[in-house]
């Protein structure tokens, strides 16, 4: 599951659940694996009745919120994040928080790239450092 751009594949005419579904077979996953997802995205984010009005409708936030909740509601096996993901308000992140860790307590493999050592430091049992080109086993 990429974590890289959240953003991908938007359609700022579709509603929010259309847009769902178009993340979700962007994603790889059948219409049937989305719908049984659908409740939990929409509670998940926080949207309520704004999830039937277009994209174009939202807030930067609530996209933010809209595509948060629908990449991390499909567990998988690898997990690739380019940064650790902070989105929305303070409660509203904390609560993505919380899914990320559950995310990667599941997941098989994380890869993780990122500048913040600390995050690094505490997430990873494996660490590799890469220099102009080379890679680097640190820990």
């Amino acid at each position: 599951l990429p974590l890289l751009n959240i953003n991908v594949g938007m359609d700022q005419d579709a509603s929010g659940i259309d847009n769902v579904f178009i993340k979700g077979w962007l994603l790889g996953f059948k219409t049937n694996e989305i719908k049984s997802k659908i409740d939990d995205i929409i509670d998940f984010s926080e949207l309520g009745e704004y999830i039937s009005l277009p994209l174009r409708t939202y807030s930067t936030g609530m996209v933010m919120r809209l595509f948060f909740a629908t990449i991390t509601a499909f567990q998988r096996d690898i997990l690739l994040m380019d940064e650790w993901m902070s989105v929305g308000d303070e409660r509203f992140s904390e609560k993505a928080n919380l899914r990320l860790k559950n995310l990667m307590n599941s997941a098989k493999l994380i890869v993780i790239s990122s500048h913040n050592k600390d995050l690094i430091n505490n997430l990873c049992n494996r660490i590799f450092n890469m220099n102009h080109g080379r890679l680097y086993v640190v820990k």
